[in-house]
């Protein structure tokens, strides 16, 4: 990338990144990305040079995202570039979610599953203002939707490539808040914000469809979900959508039919963990 002084620095190192931001190049460096990307992706049809532009200009706000420094991005990147990124994803996601393809196959193209789960995973593994801005916006009411569409085709779920996208961003984003927002949030305030907007259930059916290789992270998850003891005793009841989600899952009637036996443990667990509860009388009111 060249800077405004003519010197070229590689984004793709922490030190290349971090210049380009002390350069002041972060004041619209998102946008104008976006609105590249707007341009072709409107297109009828892409040519295989479109996508070779799509996956250059998604590559720059990637490395941006992973490279630099987590000080320097809050500084340098305006929140309202981080706010045209999110309204683009979500406007992207509502789209998908509506394709006839998705719907019926739980495939996402090379490019759609790029945006997913590259640019978002990179985009909020890190940094508190993305992730922060998510809770408070539609984003993760979107994405609950969009993996919801493919429940409306029987027990269908997303393919297993895009549930670990579902799974990061999942897993990005409670990392992300317990340990980077300035005031700290609990597993219980991000797990009640997950299951106010849907995310919660949805995120219960795409765990069952995580590898072996993906285990560790769906682990971590489910012990964080576990300790949430208000949660699992107010909102995993028979009649409550997660418990009628975690019940269907346990049942077989949900999820995966190939869920790996230690995630079926974890999630029985829960589901017994939860039925033996009183829920308290003076919260989530």
């Amino acid at each position: 990338v060249t800077l405004p002084d003519g010197s070229r620095v590689d984004i793709g190192t922490k030190e290349g990144a971090n210049a380009l931001l002390l350069a002041g190049c972060g004041k619209e460096c998102i946008s104008s990305k976006l609105k590249e990307i707007r341009k072709i992706r409107n297109k009828r049809r892409l040519l295989p040079q479109d996508e070779g532009k799509l996956l250059e200009l998604h590559e720059f706000c990637v490395m941006v995202a992973i490279n630099a420094d987590q000080t320097l991005f809050r500084e340098k990147i305006p929140e309202s570039e981080i706010e045209r990124w999110l309204d683009y994803v979500v406007q992207e996601l509502k789209k998908l979610t509506t394709k006839r393809n998705w719907i019926s196959t739980g495939e996402l193209d090379g490019i759609d599953e790029m945006e997913l789960a590259s640019h978002c995973v990179s985009m909020m593994a890190k940094h508190a203002v993305p992730v922060a801005l998510a809770f408070e916006g539609d984003f993760f009411r979107v994405l609950a939707d969009f993996v919801a569409s493919r429940k409306g085709n029987g027990r269908a779920l997303p393919s297993t490539s895009v549930c670990k996208a579902i799974g990061l961003i999942v897993s990005t984003s409670i990392r992300v808040a317990q340990l980077n927002f300035d005031n700290k949030w609990t597993a219980e305030k991000i797990f009640k914000k997950f299951e106010v907007c849907g995310m919660l259930e949805q995120f219960l059916r795409c765990v069952t469809v995580l590898v072996t290789v993906d285990k560790e992270t769906a682990h971590q998850m489910l012990d964080q979900l576990q300790s949430c003891t208000v949660i699992l005793s107010k909102k995993f009841k028979r009649g409550d959508p997660c418990g009628e989600t975690l019940r269907a899952i346990v049942d077989g009637k949900d999820g995966s039919k190939t869920i790996l036996p230690e995630i079926f443990t974890r999630l029985d667990g829960i589901a017994t963990l939860a039925a033996g509860m009183d829920p308290p009388d003076d919260l989530f009111k």
